[in-house]
C-alpha cells in the first residue's frame, strides 16, 4: 500500500502526524513491515492502522495493542512505584523544613493584614463623611 501525506489529508490526520509523515516520508512511501517497524518511535502508526486497515485488521490491532500496552504498564510499574515512594518521602522533608517558615510568615501576615483592617475601617470612616458631607452640599445643605 503507498501512502501520501495527501491521503493522510484526504482521511482527515491530524495536523501533528500528518506534518510528521510528510518529513519521514516527503514523497510519500510504499508500507512494509520494515518501514513501519524502523519508524515505529518517530511516526504513531495507530491512527493508520483505523483508517488503513480492514475491519478485522484493526479489531487485531486493537487487541495486540491492548496487549502491549498492559505489559508496558507491567514493566514500569516499579519505577512508577519507586518514582512515588521517592517524591513522598521528599515532600515529608520538604515539609518538615518549611512548616517553621509558615508558621513565621503566617504570623506576619495576619499581624499585617489587622493592621490593614485597622487603618483601612478609620479611611473609611473619613470616606463616609466626606460622602455624606458632599451629598448635603449637593442638595443645598
Amino acid at each position: 500500500m503507498f501512502v501520501t501525506a495527501e491521503l493522510l489529508d484526504k482521511l482527515k490526520a491530524c495536523k501533528v502526524e500528518r506534518d510528521r509523515f510528510a518529513l519521514l516520508f516527503p514523497f510519500g512511501v510504499e508500507l512494509s513491515r520494515t518501514v513501519i517497524v524502523n519508524h515505529a518511535q518517530e511516526f504513531s502508526w495507530s491512527w493508520c492502522a483505523r483508517k488503513l486497515a480492514s475491519e478485522a485488521g484493526y479489531a487485531a490491532y486493537h487487541q495486540a495493542e491492548k496487549q502491549a500496552w498492559a505489559a508496558f504498564q507491567q514493566a514500569i510499574e516499579p519505577a512508577r512505584t519507586a518514582y512515588y515512594h521517592a517524591i513522598d518521602q521528599a515532600r515529608a522533608a520538604y515539609l518538615q523544613v518549611i512548616e517553621p517558615a509558615q508558621a513565621v510568615y503566617h504570623q506576619a501576615e495576619e499581624q499585617a493584614w489587622a493592621a490593614r483592617n485597622q487603618a483601612a475601617e478609620y479611611a473609611n470612616a473619613v470616606y463616609n463623611l466626606a460622602r455624606a458631607n458632599a451629598f448635603a452640599d449637593a442638595i443645598g445643605l
